[in-house]
């Protein structure tokens, strides 16, 4: 279980780094630079590798605990978006019902488990909701074009559970590069990062989102690189 430190967790989300093979070009290494200088600025919290923190039975989503002690106040949850929508559709993967039934056990199980947290959600490409908070932005750009939004190409109704769950108040995803944007749908707020890497298209200056979480809050903003 992580620890919160002074009661909060700082976590630096990196989306689209889009490193390439070795040997990295000078895009790759210019990304790697502006990581490492990011983290040297003392901005998050230093932990053991994440791996520590998977249950290695979540072989593609995954739950890391967080907490005080053995309290546990905090839940994040992670998971595979997937990539290229199968059944030759086109467009993007969507959040599979087996996934989704994954999330409901998770949750209940935990929730039984630790009694009320307050928890957030990760994934790569978004929710077809975040169409509906880019109409309320509170802070950041919506820049990306064709599409807009380029969630899964099915709406299989993971946001509907976050809502009826009353657990998760915080989305983030990556995916649309020109997207930064925290913007809200029913109460729950849908953010991007911001893209990381400069191996990559889009015209938005390359950094990070800080995500500070505590036992009953999340604050998030973004955060640019130096050379940025």
């Amino acid at each position: 279980m992580l620890q919160l430190h002074n009661g909060q967790l700082k976590i630096m989300q990196l989306t689209d780094i889009h490193i390439g093979e070795a040997p990295f070009n000078a895009e790759d290494q210019k990304s790697f630079a502006a990581i490492r200088r990011a983290l040297e600025l003392g901005l998050v919290n230093r932990v053991e590798p994440a791996q520590s923190y998977i249950d290695p039975a979540n072989k593609q989503s995954f739950t890391i605990e967080v907490g005080e002690g053995e309290t546990v106040t905090n839940v994040l949850y992670f998971f595979d978006s997937g990539a290229d929508a199968p059944h030759d559709m086109g467009g993007y993967d969507w959040i599979t019902p087996e996934t989704i039934d994954w999330y409901e056990q998770t949750f209940r199980a935990n929730k039984a488990a630790f009694g009320p947290t307050h928890d957030m959600a990760v994934l790569h490409i978004p929710l077809v909701e975040y169409e509906h908070a880019a109409e309320h932005i509170l802070t950041g750009t919506w820049w990306e074009m064709h599409p807009r939004i380029a969630s899964g190409a099915l709406n299989t109704g993971l946001f509907s559970r976050f809502l009826n769950n009353q657990h998760i108040d915080h989305v983030f995803c990556g995916h649309d590069h020109n997207n930064n944007f925290d913007g809200t749908y029913l109460g729950i707020h849908l953010v991007y990062g911001n893209v990381s890497g400069y191996n990559c298209y889009g015209v938005l200056p390359r950094g990070y989102r800080l995500i500070t979480l505590t036992k009953g809050e999340t604050a998030t903003e973004v955060g640019l690189y130096e050379a940025d």
